[in-house]
């Protein structure tokens, strides 16, 4: 249970950070790429442990987003050992768009089975990554874009819960969070953040 969110967003931050770094990077090495890893773990394990302890809205986690997905290919097994052979595991002649909730997309993250980051036709660019699950690893190959990820991590990481609306659950007794309006900063502009982000210009508190 998290009792005190601030900590918890000032993570996510770092791991806005951390990939803000990683995108703009000259040179790239094995290590960068871990720490991107990490901060893409990260971050979703913590949007959906501050979805459980309902410190942001509800709406957050139930939103609908789309991204794009590329079905198995072949009956060929995806272990440890052929999930990196994307080429050999998925069609990626015919590209597919799928719509779930962010919560559900959260998930593919957490449980990840297959994983890479994604450049831009440049090679020099980091835009996105592949992933799936152990659940969906034989059925598609999910691409979530990093601007996309990124709009995510800051929603939630520079805003604060200002008002809540709360009901008992009738069966369970329990008391929930059902609404809540978040708040941020004066002047906070995500599309333009994120937009400056991939420019070079890092977003700084």
């Amino acid at each position: 249970m998290i009792s005190e969110s601030c900590y918890w967003k000032d993570e996510l931050y770092k791991c806005y950070r951390a990939l803000a770094k990683f995108i703009n990077q000259n040179k790239y090495f094995e290590a960068s790429f871990v720490k991107a890893e990490k901060a893409i773990m990260l971050s979703a394990y913590i949007l959906r442990k501050l979805d459980d302890a309902e410190k942001i809205p509800p709406a957050f986690l139930k939103d609908s987003i789309t991204i794009s997905y590329y079905n198995k290919a072949n009956e060929r097994v995806v272990d440890h050992y052929t999930s990196i052979d994307f080429d050999k595991n998925y069609n990626f002649d015919n590209e597919e768009k799928e719509t779930n909730t962010t919560l559900y997309f959260l998930d593919q993250i957490i449980h990840s089975f297959s994983y890479s980051i994604v450049f831009a036709e440049d090679l020099k660019t980091p835009e996105g990554f592949f992933l799936n699950s152990d659940k969906t690893k034989n059925k598609k190959l999910y691409y979530f874009p990093l601007e996309k990820y990124l709009m995510l991590i800051l929603k939630v990481s520079e805003g604060w819960i200002q008002s809540a609306h709360n009901h008992r659950d009738e069966k369970t007794n329990e008391m929930k969070l059902v609404k809540a309006t978040y708040q941020y900063p004066d002047g906070f502009n995500l599309n333009k953040i994120v937009h400056d982000t991939f420019k070079g210009k890092i977003y700084k508190r």
